[in-house]
């Protein structure tokens, strides 16, 4: 029934306009998590996951239900990110202890899939978040407190957990495993290969101006574009990749306005990078992408920004 979704999706993006709505929605996706990856735990603890080695002969790469390595640990690193976020802002004993644990558990999950932007993109979300709130003055308390309290959960948290992997023999296999990716990167400049591909779907855009058709651009490269903006030009015409162009400026407009708000700055941080990875990768096809995307459609409600 195509037509009532639609309507979900319609009401489901005017719901996102208030802020209420917006932070419930983002509590259901918190709970969604918390059981995504405690049964990532459970199936690496119990060896129940696939291995193989690409084929340019890279680092291992580990898949976990089924789902590609580099989208399991960008949601992963999506959790982690909320998580350290409610962490830092959180003045509660009890809470602070509930927080830590989830996002050590996230820094755990993150090295099973071997995902090199996954983790890059990691790295920038929690870079982003703890330099806010480092500057921030606008919490309650002491300033030096508070930039104290920042830097220690934030080497707490990267501590333990490089602690945790380094130790366990199970996830120091991942761990190795990541860094051998790394690695290869450096010496083989997979990357390179990369932009490479970029120019040569760039070519097929220069080519084929009105666009070659939906997921002809694999067909023609003879392996993926890795690169969403420059595939969109090419499938559907130079036409069709200035609307996206145009649909990303609406929602970095839209992002910039809600990370004023309360209790948004996470969630802004994660949609900007999000986009940042399409220029890397495949997020168009990825739900949680979606998903952020429609939280940062639609900007908030008049009077909701204040100074």
């Amino acid at each position: 029934h195509p037509f009532k979704q639609i309507y979900m999706a319609c009401f489901f993006l005017l719901l996102c306009k208030k802020n209420e709505y917006r932070q419930k929605a983002i509590s259901y996706f918190l709970i969604g998590w918390i059981v995504f990856a405690f049964y990532s735990l459970y199936l690496v603890t119990t060896g129940q996951f696939d291995t193989n080695v690409n084929e340019q002969g890279f680092g291992r790469v580990h898949y976990l239900m089924g789902i590609n390595a580099n989208l399991h640990t960008v949601i992963s690193s999506i959790g982690m990110t909320l998580f350290f976020e409610k962490l830092i802002n959180s003045n509660s004993p009890t809470r602070i202890l509930v927080f830590a644990g989830l996002t050590l558990v996230g820094l755990l999950i993150v090295f099973y899939g071997a995902s090199r932007t996954g983790i890059l993109f990691l790295i920038a979300c929690l870079v982003s978040i703890a330099v806010k709130y480092f500057f921030d003055k606008k919490h309650h308390g002491n300033l030096f407190l508070h930039r104290a309290k920042v830097i220690l959960l934030t080497l707490f948290s990267v501590l333990l957990g490089f602690y945790f992997i380094t130790t366990s023999e199970t996830s120091n296999l991942f761990y190795q495993s990541t860094i051998h990716r790394f690695e290869d990167t450096i010496e083989k400049d997979d990357y390179g290969d990369r932009n490479h591909l970029t120019f040569a779907t760039l070519k097929i855009v220069l080519e084929n101006p009105l666009g070659v058709g939906w997921g002809n651009t694999d067909e023609m490269l003879g392996i993926s574009a890795h690169n969403d903006y420059a595939r969109i030009f090419a499938e559907v015409g130079i036409m069709g990749g200035i609307l996206l162009l145009i649909m990303v400026f609406i929602v970095v407009r839209n992002t910039l306005l809600w990370m004023k708000l309360p209790d948004n700055f996470g969630i802004g941080i994660i949609m900007i990078f999000l986009l940042v990875r399409m220029a890397q990768g495949s997020s168009l096809s990825e739900r949680n992408f979606w998903f952020f995307l429609v939280l940062h459609a639609l900007p908030p409600i008049k009077n909701a920004i204040t100074k």
